[in-house]
């Protein structure tokens, strides 16, 4: 019984030790993944010492600015996931960065504006698909590539006219096509607005 303490005892001894050494060779980093959108930014920092930093990452994908001895900016550059190595001494930690591409969207109903930010584009997406990533409740008419939009988080069609309704457009062009056909490009600003023709 006590050479089975003793050996329990030894284990764990080993264990610890162990524990100390995966500690000792890790850094504390402000974030440990991050997703972000093509062309923005963010900022990462080590936490747990007072030492400089340095950091190896893939340059076609990632821009790195250092802010400080400890901070550095982080910008994606294209679509994928990498890792940003942080050494100081011996001491290593990694951070794992996922670029999106994006498209802007913004809802005007009336008199103010619902919705304003970028949403995660992929191949394929539509002017009818990215509406759908806001989580507004829609009522629609057809459907695919004959898709026609009548309400948008319970603003209706006809609700403030007979020829009031929603309309949309792709960089200030107003397609000649269904939402649902139309196909956008990374980077695309799309502005659904509620218009209102006397």
């Amino acid at each position: 019984m006590k050479r089975f303490i003793k050996i329990i005892i030894v284990w764990i001894c080993i264990f610890t030790l162990g524990l100390n050494n995966v500690y000792a060779k890790s850094i504390k980093l402000n974030v440990s993944n991050k997703v972000i959108y093509k062309n923005s930014s963010f900022t990462l920092k080590v936490k747990n010492t007072k030492k400089k930093a340095s950091v190896t990452y893939p340059r076609k994908s990632l821009k790195v600015k250092r802010l400080s001895k400890r901070s550095f900016k982080v910008t994606g550059i294209s679509k994928g996931t990498y890792s940003v190595k942080v050494k100081v001494g011996k001491k290593r930690s990694t951070c794992k960065v996922t670029v999106n591409e994006w498209v802007s969207l913004k809802i005007i109903g009336v008199g103010k504006t619902m919705f304003d930010r970028k949403v995660t584009y992929s191949d394929g997406t539509t002017g009818y698909s990215v509406l759908k990533k806001t989580g507004y409740s829609l009522k629609v008419n057809g459907f695919g590539k004959y898709i026609y939009v009548r309400s948008i988080n319970g603003l209706k069609e006809k609700a403030y006219g007979p020829r009031s309704g929603w309309m949309y457009s792709v960089n200030g062009v107003y397609p000649n096509k269904s939402a649902g056909a139309y196909k956008l490009s990374s980077g695309d600003k799309v502005v659904w607005k509620y218009v209102n023709y006397k």
